[in-house]
């Protein structure tokens, strides 16, 4: 059996929406490239889409505008419902597991990958027979994924866990409590944590990294260098140079 690649990201199934920090939107195209940055978007070795599911990231944007930062390798990946390689009723599978992880199943829900390679849905929960239970569920409820083959795996974190993580980091950045700004943060897409995105200065601070992960609790933080998001309008005010 081939093995998805969990890194290709749509961030949309995950339990809960994204928390944003106020009057700081970042536009949807530059929440989508985060969501890529944040773990590795980009086709499988044969050209076939293997797209993982997660909450999209949140974003935050200086006051003062910058370019937005330029994502890793292989950062582009469209929309399941764009991707021609991604079968239909791998997608529409993704959909009817994600809506029992949303509910019933918030308690051990994780993350998803659909792999159009292998013509299966991952489904990373925390306990593996719940996560069957899950599964038979989507099946109930939706007669016409019943076909579609699911592998469930067990993972660390639950995406209500991660999202708790992700709105603590953020409290503690909104009350002046870490010495550098977070530039974006959201849960992995395979349910072992959340990843931060800072510059490469805070990254090198030991007080900053300690105070984020201890904002985070037990779920465990990456850091990745990157720049400020900002909003399009506010890009779209600059003069021209």
């Amino acid at each position: 059996m081939r093995q998805p690649t969990e890194g290709n990201t749509v961030n949309r199934l995950r339990a809960t929406t994204a928390l944003r920090a106020p009057a700081t939107l970042a536009t949807a195209a530059l929440a989508t490239a985060l969501a890529c940055a944040l773990t590795a978007c980009g086709p499988t070795s044969n050209g076939t889409a293997s797209i993982a599911r997660a909450t999209s990231p949140t974003l935050l944007s200086e006051t003062t505008p910058t370019a937005p930062t330029p994502p890793p390798a292989s950062p582009t990946s469209p929309p399941a419902s764009a991707t021609p390689a991604v079968p239909a009723q791998l997608d529409v599978a993704a959909e009817a597991l994600a809506e029992q992880g949303r509910g019933a199943f918030s308690d051990v829900w994780g993350a998803l990958a659909v792999d159009g390679d292998g013509g299966r849905v991952v489904l990373y929960a925390t306990d593996l027979r719940r996560g069957q239970e899950l599964v038979d569920a989507a099946r109930q409820a939706h007669p016409e994924t019943t076909a579609t083959p699911v592998e469930v795996r067990r993972c660390a974190y639950t995406a209500k866990a991660e999202q708790q993580a992700t709105q603590r980091i953020l409290d503690r950045q909104r009350t002046g409590g870490l010495p550098f700004p977070v530039f974006a943060v959201g849960p992995m897409a395979d349910g072992s944590g959340v990843q931060v995105h800072a510059s490469e200065q805070a990254l090198g601070d030991a007080a900053f990294t300690r105070l984020v992960r201890q904002a985070a609790g037990e779920v465990p933080v990456s850091f990745q260098v990157s720049r400020p998001v900002i909003p399009a309008d506010a890009v779209a005010a600059q003069p021209p140079r």
